[in-house]
């Protein structure tokens, strides 16, 4: 009885080793073909203090994007919260070019940096700015006195805390305008945005006064601003 036991305890071991294995390759295998297809995307760097509530709006608006996680408990609990999103598992401890190939970063328009470290985030910056010079690069800091050092290689350095303080600041101030642009993110019932539309070279836009152009009959929009092309 012990051996019949111990040999379908070891069957049963080997049997949950190997569909794990299948189950691993065939999740990357599906990662890859997604990817493979995927152009113009947005890939997410670290899951910590801003990168959730990222993943929530791509999520909520349709944007395409992808998510490398360092810790594997995390690849499970987003798996389980959005269905469909691709998420790499990396288990190094820094980015390396392993990873940026799987996520087409040649093909991505942003990376969003947040690995939770500031080192971290700027060694990544460098290495993402290699493989693709032409890339939005944004990363949180956590220490101000370091968002010097990265601003003159990432486009733009968001510390969470200057936010936090910012946004207590404007309710105190402007509490209706604040409310606003809450139901304005986080509105239930309908996904409304301040939204940006660009006019390219050759347009038959050009040239035409805003009230030539119609924008809320033909598009839905209402212009609130015209603005230069931001490098």
């Amino acid at each position: 009885i012990c051996l019949v036991a111990l040999a379908i305890t070891a069957a049963a071991f080997v049997s949950f080793f190997v569909q794990s294995k299948v189950h691993k390759a065939v999740w990357e295998a599906i990662m890859n073909v997604k990817m493979t297809f995927k152009r113009q995307h947005h890939v997410i760097f670290g899951v910590n203090k801003v990168a959730p509530h990222i993943i929530e709006e791509f999520y909520k608006t349709k944007t395409p994007f992808c998510v490398v996680s360092l810790t594997e408990g995390v690849l499970s609990e987003l798996i389980t919260k959005y269905k469909g999103l691709i998420v790499f598992h990396h288990q190094k401890r820094y980015i390396n070019d392993e990873i940026l190939e799987k996520v087409k970063i040649r093909d991505a328009i942003t990376a969003i940096i947040d690995l939770g470290n500031d080192e971290k985030n700027h060694i990544s910056a460098d290495l993402i700015r290699e493989k693709n010079p032409n890339i939005k690069i944004l990363s949180v800091s956590e220490e101000p006195s370091y968002a010097p050092i990265m601003k003159k290689r990432i486009d733009c350095v968001v510390n969470p805390h200057f936010m936090c303080a910012m946004r207590l600041a404007s309710l105190a101030k402007r509490p209706s305008v604040v409310n606003h642009l809450d139901r304005m993110l986080y509105k239930k019932d309908g996904v409304y945005r301040i939204e940006e539309v660009k006019i390219k070279k050759g347009s038959s836009l050009i040239g035409k006064t805003i009230g030539e152009i119609d924008f809320p009959r033909r598009l839905k929009l209402i212009v609130t601003e015209i603005m230069e092309p931001v490098n």
